[in-house]
């Protein structure tokens, strides 16, 4: 799906490259075209204008300082080097001064054409600043050459009148000149310009499309599928990269814990239906254990009060015993009450786990010869400490022991072990049917019975070994058990404190 659709929205680099180059390129060359087409004549012909009126103004200020005879010798200068003709008109007295003043020039009138044309441009001129003061320029054509020339004046003020003549061709040659160049610089900038485009449009299209595919995977949750995104180009797309590849590892490893928080939801939920079970599985085992002792100790009474019984004593013992057996059950709930709640305190000080053992082991013994099972301990030499409650834990120990007893093989051998590892380890290994996988996990909780055959002389009450975790949580440690060659192997492992 995400390919799929990554493939009907894939940027095309001609696409990119029509929309970054060819748009933008028509734009300006337009402009640029439309300048040189409409413009370039009137703004060339407006910059002439504007040269010469300056020129003139600066002549006014040479003329004023050096005198009229030095001015007419640099005037002839400036023609040569302008190309073009100046006219000097006194205004005062009707006489040109310049060109028929010039000693070196002859005599003759060397002006715009021939004298009377010369004469007829100098009367229009000063109509016009008669009538139009501020108007300084106009277009001449010459009767016998029919050339248009262009004519700029301006009247000093001591009342000479300085008219200049450009020709106009040479301005349309000029505008000519950069029009041709303009096309094959154009052009050869089109060419620059869209080898430049490509290479960008590339450039643009492979970090985009990077920068989508990974927006794709994103969006399909296909995180194993996404590569990182190349950085680098443009510092806006280095960002977006950036900022994409940390939202997508941010998503990742959040989609993955959540997998994972789901998958042990699961398992609780598993585990909690489980135990659920064995809930109400206790619940059975419980009342009939109950009920059963119950029913002997009414059954009992009844008997001595009809006197039914030849031997008394023996109705008083059983009643006695179905008694015990009830407090035992009662008095492990309250235990197991007392644990597992918060505010449950246990005193806790030094206390040798060596010497505790090694005080167990005796009792133990006595007991194990009761069933006929063969015991052996192998306990460290070395004086193991642990921080603790000596009570406590000796319920603890007590009860895997007694736990061997009643699940063991007869036959079998019971191996005790207390040594030392990264912490203190006491294991109690019997000769006992292996625990199925599926039970392991189960094989400490509360009002779990692994055989539910076994009557409750045997079986218990199912609550030794949920003590036995609650205490040795509650001492910072660890319980378990695992199947190990032909028998079943519990441990119990303690922080270790060092004593000086």
């Amino acid at each position: 799906m995400s390919n799929k659709l990554f493939s009907k929205n894939k940027l095309s680099t001609f696409h990119v490259f029509f929309g970054l180059f060819f748009v933008n390129s028509l734009i300006v060359l337009g402009v640029i075209w439309i300048f040189f087409t409409f413009f370039s004549h009137r703004y060339y012909t407006h910059e002439v204008i504007n040269s010469f009126i300056q020129d003139s103004q600066n002549h006014e200020k040479l003329y004023d300082e050096i005198g009229h005879d030095k001015y007419l010798n640099e005037l002839y200068s400036y023609e040569v080097n302008k190309e073009s003709r100046i006219i000097l008109f006194d205004s005062n007295t009707n006489h040109i001064l310049y060109p028929e003043m010039v000693p070196k020039r002859g005599m003759g009138q060397r002006g715009f054409g021939n004298a009377m044309e010369t004469y007829e441009l100098i009367n229009t001129i000063v109509e016009n600043l008669k009538q139009k003061g501020d108007e300084n320029v106009l277009y001449y054509r010459h009767h016998r050459t029919n050339i248009e020339t262009l004519i700029i004046y301006r009247q000093w003020n001591n009342g000479i009148i300085w008219i200049a003549q450009s020709a106009i061709q040479p301005i349309d040659r000029a505008v000519d000149i950069f029009q041709t160049l303009f096309f094959w610089f154009g052009l050869l900038g089109l060419v620059l310009s869209s080898i430049l485009a490509w290479i960008l449009s590339n450039k643009i299209t492979h970090n985009v499309s990077k920068i989508n595919e990974k927006v794709m995977n994103i969006a399909s949750l296909a995180f194993e599928d996404s590569k990182k995104i190349p950085v680098g180009f443009s510092k806006e797309l280095e960002t977006l990269g950036t900022t994409l590849n940390i939202v997508s590892d941010k998503l990742r490893d959040n989609i993955v814990a959540l997998k994972n928080t789901n998958l042990r939801l699961k398992q609780e939920l598993e585990k909690e239906k489980q135990l659920d079970t064995i809930r109400k599985q206790f619940i059975t085992d419980v009342s009939h254990d109950l009920k059963t002792p119950i029913s002997i100790i009414q059954g009992y009474a009844e008997g001595l009060l009809d006197g039914i019984s030849d031997d008394p004593l023996e109705y008083i013992h059983a009643i006695r015993d179905e008694a015990f057996y009830m407090k035992n059950l009662v008095d492990s709930l309250l235990e197991l009450a007392r644990l597992e709640s918060e505010q449950s305190f246990i005193k806790f000080q030094n206390v040798n786990v060596t010497k505790l053992v090694s005080d167990i082991k005796k009792r133990f013994i006595s007991s194990a010869k009761k069933y006929n099972r063969k015991v052996s301990f192998k306990i460290t030499n070395e004086s193991l400490w642990c921080d603790g409650n000596p009570v406590k834990l000796t319920q603890a120990f007590e009860n895997l022991l007694k736990n061997s007893i009643m699940h063991g093989n007869p036959e079998g051998e019971i191996i005790i072990k207390l040594q030392k590892q990264n912490d203190i380890f006491f294991s109690v290994y019997n000769d006992a049917p292996p625990i199925p996988n599926e039970e392991i996990p189960l094989i400490f909780e509360r009002f779990y019975k692994l055989d539910r055959s076994r009557n409750r002389q045997i079986g218990g009450t199912g609550l030794g070994l949920s003590i036995v975790k609650n205490i040795i949580l509650k001492h910072g440690g660890k319980v378990g058990v695992k199947n190990e060659g032909n028998g079943v192997k519990f441990w119990i492992s303690l922080p270790i404190k060092m004593i000086r």
